[in-house]
């Protein structure tokens, strides 16, 4: 599958024609973008109208483009909604959506600056960097925005066309913003000043773009983080430590002591108490049932002696996690899926044609959506294998454009998968 990228054109694609912009599908239907590439909008100046292109044309990779259509947008953000005319090509993968960053996260992107894409012969420019700041205002704090670090943007790169990229963070790939402005330089054309670049936030959007709403994932959290200075001072803090008199190595044995202690409870207590006996300042170990080990709960045994024999045979118990109440362990999906697959019958008809739609290898309990082109024809639910069943009709409204092949989609909410097969729409 391929990143769901696309170069924008505002006019059919021919060879030599220029691109307005960047542009990113987020399910088989809709994909987002910059309103300054797909209208007059000029970024920044509230106007009560703004003008958009009846029809802008999406490249993704090397493949033919698919016409789309703005049916929203956010002055304030920026952000445009545009809804394809044309099926997503199949081995083009919708990005999924999340609505939370953390400063110092790595990102990147992927979009299309005319004077490197058009000189150079590439197909997209990566650039790549740091969050600075992802509470971060512009327009006179009018407008929201994340404000990133770019290190294309630092080293002078002209980064003009990468308006409407994804923001992204990786593990899950996840978009979090829209990319929109950076700070032009007076001197020279097409640069800007410094690293920092702005974006526009996704869970604003969706908060201005309903549709998209739905789209949205979960923030991963922020990512892990080494701070070296922080790892020094534990080790000098450990009471094993090289400062004390048996150096690190200790340290090392009496961690992966707490590690066995951790892992096999009760059973490892003993190596514990050992441990607490002879390093009374350690914080006392703890047995399964999470309480603490101390001396006096916890007698020794002379080291010769025999451990009594006992013919009571305790009844194995099952504990809650601690802090936790009412734990369920995770449900196990019952059985593993390769791909989303969508089977349709029959595949040719007339208006008003009822269609069977089965599916599979969806996300369990989640809501389906099933387009004929890109009208909605019904709107199942997964069962628990992620599969489903259900009917929906040929629209009637498509009558006036007689025989054509369309595409009926299913696509999970939730998940972002999606399948979809022809229709040959005939004239009888």
């Amino acid at each position: 599958m391929t990143l769901g990228v696309a170069r924008l054109f505002d006019t059919p694609l021919q060879s030599g024609n220029a691109s307005s912009g960047t542009a990113f599908a987020v399910s088989p239907t809709l994909a987002l973008t910059a309103l300054h590439c797909v209208s007059d909008f000029d970024g920044f100046t509230e106007s009560a109208s703004v003008t958009c292109q009846s029809l802008t044309w999406l490249r993704f990779g090397k493949g033919g483009a698919v016409r789309a259509q703005v049916i929203g947008y956010d002055t304030k953000l920026d952000v445009a909604l545009l809804q394809m005319c044309d099926a997503l090509p199949p081995e083009i993968e919708p990005i999924a959506l999340t609505s939370g960053c953390f400063e110092q996260d790595l990102w990147y992107s992927l979009g299309f600056p005319d004077s490197v894409v058009a000189n150079d012969g590439l197909d997209g420019f990566a650039i790549s960097g740091r969050v600075t700041y992802a509470y971060a205002t512009i327009r006179d704090g009018q407008s929201p925005a994340i404000q990133l670090s770019c290190r294309q943007s630092a080293a002078g790169a002209p980064l003009a066309g990468v308006s409407g990229a994804p923001v992204l963070l990786s593990q899950p790939v996840r978009a979090v913003g829209i990319i929109r402005w950076e700070h032009p330089s007076a001197k020279t054309n097409g640069l800007a000043v410094g690293a920092e670049i702005y974006a526009s936030p996704v869970g604003e959007a969706a908060q201005a773009l309903p549709r998209i709403a739905e789209l949205i994932r979960p923030s991963a959290g922020p990512q892990p983080q080494r701070n070296a200075s922080a790892e020094r001072q534990l080790m000098q803090s450990l009471p094993l430590s090289s400062k004390g008199r048996l150096g690190r190595p200790l340290v090392r044995l009496g961690a992966v002591a707490l590690i066995a202690v951790l892992l096999t409870g009760a059973g490892s207590t003993a190596v514990a108490r050992t441990i607490w006996d002879h390093k009374p300042d350690l914080p006392a170990p703890t047995n399964s049932s999470g309480v603490g080990v101390t001396k006096s709960s916890a007698p020794s045994r002379p080291r010769n002696s025999k451990k009594p024999a006992s013919t009571h045979k305790p009844t194995p118990t099952r504990t809650n996690p601690p802090d936790v109440p009412n734990f369920q362990p995770p449900r196990v999906q019952s059985r593993s899926c390769a791909d989303t697959e969508i089977k349709l019958n029959p595949s040719s008809g007339p208006v008003g044609t009822t269609l069977r739609i089965v599916g599979s290898c969806f996300e369990s309990g989640e809501r389906i959506e099933i387009t004929f082109h890109t009208t909605v024809i019904s709107q199942p639910t997964a069962d628990e294998d992620g599969s489903f069943s259900t009917t929906g009709k040929v629209p009637e409204s498509y009558a006036k454009f007689g025989s054509n092949q369309y595409r009926v989609t299913a696509s999970g909410k939730q998940s972002v998968r999606f399948d979809s097969q022809p229709f040959d729409l005939t004239g009888d």
